[in-house]
């Protein structure tokens, strides 16, 4: 199963979220398939949307243990050693894929050595 983001192309602020998340996930290619999803495809269809394909649907994380939130701790240390910020983080966007935690939705994700904000985005998943 796929999972398909559908942007209006009059929306303006969503498409640029898209199309920035699409730049991050290219940015980012060595953790495809692991650590976060594998781009099938982005196409825009005839100016009315904006649609990104991925590999994975995944399966939203119900509860939290120990163990789910050490696995999104790696995943994210992964991305924040190729000084990005997902921007983002909540425990909507991370889903189980063939088990393992992959992290998703770089839509305002940015290029950063920010070590207090990457520390800020690694403690709030001590919230979930």
């Amino acid at each position: 199963m796929v999972a398909i983001k559908m942007v209006d192309y009059k929306h303006k602020e969503y498409t640029e979220q898209l199309s920035n998340e699409v730049n991050i996930y290219k940015s980012i290619v060595q953790l495809q398939g692991t650590v976060i999803p594998t781009i099938l495809g982005y196409i825009r269809l005839w100016d009315l949307f904006d649609i990104l394909v991925l590999d994975e649907l995944g399966q939203l994380i119900d509860e939290w243990n120990m163990e789910l939130k050490e696995q999104a701790k790696q995943m994210l240390t992964k991305v924040h050693a190729l000084n990005y910020l997902h921007g983002d983080i909540k425990s909507d966007n991370f889903v189980l894929i063939k088990g393992r935690v992959t992290l998703i939705d770089f839509g305002l994700a940015s290029k950063s050595d920010n070590q207090k904000a990457m520390i800020q985005e690694m403690r709030t998943i001590d919230g979930f």
